[in-house]
């Protein structure tokens, strides 16, 4: 049987064999660690970027939908091209999309790089098992396919168990996850109490009694009496619909003092 033009016929070395498998199933590590870069990010990325669950699992439809489409016109690249330079590409556009996640100033450019994220993803499965079945000996395709399927895994477990640590280790450290803050044109990424109000201030004047003073039952301290503060629901991206008015001790709260 003739082998294909242009292609080198399998090697029956036991070193370049594990060696092959060993690069692919890397490269096969690598595109699915990307595949769930995001997704741990997901209560960080929610405060970042005033989005909800659902815009963000939006972003994850974008990836694995551009993914699914360009794995078949890769196929025909690596045909023509060859399997090593596609491949490279792949792994090129995955690493600077990687990058583009992290200095993304908004939900739209991180929608964006979400997409380019996807047209480097979908090259690796036509690519790799190429490469696999033009390269390695008939005898280990076996082992081939099953350290190819492995490192895939590996790449689903790696993702959060590093991406999450140094997010947390980055906020410890910082106070931020290195997402945008309020400081320089970034949006803080600390929990709020709850992302859909807002609080405003006080509607009217504080008002105390005469002659009285609460004790504080904490520090012991008084303070003044009832007053009211005004509490707007706002929708994401939106007006407020309503207004829910109580009354609460102490001056009026704002939005930044309900940052923690």
């Amino acid at each position: 049987m003739s082998t294909t033009a242009g292609s080198a016929p399998p090697s029956t070395n036991l070193r370049d064999d594990a060696g092959l498998i060993g690069l692919v199933g890397l490269a096969h590590l690598v595109s699915h660690f990307s595949q769930l870069l995001l997704a741990p990010l997901f209560p960080w990325l929610k405060e970042a970027f005033n989005a909800s669950y659902i815009e963000l699992g939006f972003l994850m439809t974008l990836f694995f939908t551009v993914s699914c489409a360009v794995q078949t016109a890769a196929g025909f690249l690596v045909d023509r091209f060859g399997p090593r330079p596609i491949l490279f590409s792949g792994l090129a556009l995955l690493g600077l999309t990687s990058f583009g996640f992290g200095l993304s100033p908004n939900y739209w450019t991180m929608a964006l790089f979400s997409v380019l994220a996807g047209v480097g993803n979908g090259v690796f499965h036509p690519a790799n098992y190429t490469l696999l079945n033009r390269k390695v000996s008939a005898a280990r395709l076996g082992h081939a396919y099953s350290v190819h399927g492995i490192t895939g895994s590996l790449g689903w477990a790696l993702a959060p168990a590093v991406v999450v640590p140094l997010a947390i280790a980055s906020e410890m450290t910082t106070g931020t996850t290195g997402l945008f803050d309020d400081s320089s044109s970034r949006v803080k990424t600390r929990p709020r109490i709850s992302p859909m109000f807002s609080v405003v201030k006080n509607s009217g004047p504080t008002t105390r009694r005469a002659g009285s003073s609460r004790k504080s039952p904490v520090m012991g301290t008084g303070v003044p009496s009832i007053s009211r503060t005004v509490v707007e629901f706002r929708p994401h991206h939106g007006a407020s619909d309503a207004k829910l008015v109580w009354t609460t001790p102490g001056t009026a709260l704002t939005r930044d003092s309900m940052s923690w």
